[in-house]
């Protein structure tokens, strides 16, 4: 009797120590396969079969000519593993999406204070312009998941972050 009460407290220590001791999954999903399946949408809503014909700009904030964009909300590259920027050239729209990931989990709130510095920005632009894309931006998403910080303002920011949500959270099952 006594060894199977220490047989049976000992199962239960090690299933503690193990569950304690396991970090939690890390998501593993990359910022352009969510820009990918952004762009998709953004071009099916409008009715266009490709982003060339959408006439969005996108922009890999790693990359040289994102930097008129990092410079105006004071975004730091050093602290982006990856991140992309897509927005309507025209400027007939507000629409402006941006996603990035955080290198270190410190590194988070200065990604996120530079994506609502964009809200800020877009804020004066529309306010003066037009007030259904006013809205837009007033209601505008800043989020962060795990190491994930994005911005959404478009039509239907609803779907829009379930993409982005469910593109994380699915990331960690894998």
């Amino acid at each position: 009797m006594n060894r199977y009460k220490l047989v049976v407290i000992s199962l239960i220590f090690s299933m503690c120590f193990t569950a304690c001791s396991t970090k939690p999954k890390e998501p593993k999903v990359k910022v352009a396969d969510l820009m990918d399946q952004i762009t998709d949408k953004v071009a099916k809503d409008y009715k266009i079969s490709n982003e060339e014909q959408l006439g969005y700009k996108r922009l890999d904030f790693l990359e040289e000519d994102s930097k008129d964009i990092i410079s105006t909300i004071n975004l730091k590259k050093d602290t982006i593993e990856e991140g992309f920027y897509l927005a309507d050239a025209t400027g007939k729209t507000s629409d402006r999406i941006m996603i990035a990931k955080a290198k270190k989990d410190t590194d988070i709130k200065g990604i996120a204070d530079a994506f609502r510095k964009m809200k800020e920005t877009q804020d004066k632009e529309w306010k003066k312009k037009q007030k259904t894309e006013y809205k837009k931006v007033k209601d505008a998403l800043v989020v962060t998941k795990n190491k994930y910080v994005y911005y959404i303002v478009y039509d239907d920011m609803e779907s829009i972050n379930k993409i982005i949500s469910d593109g994380i959270v699915n990331s960690k099952k894998s």
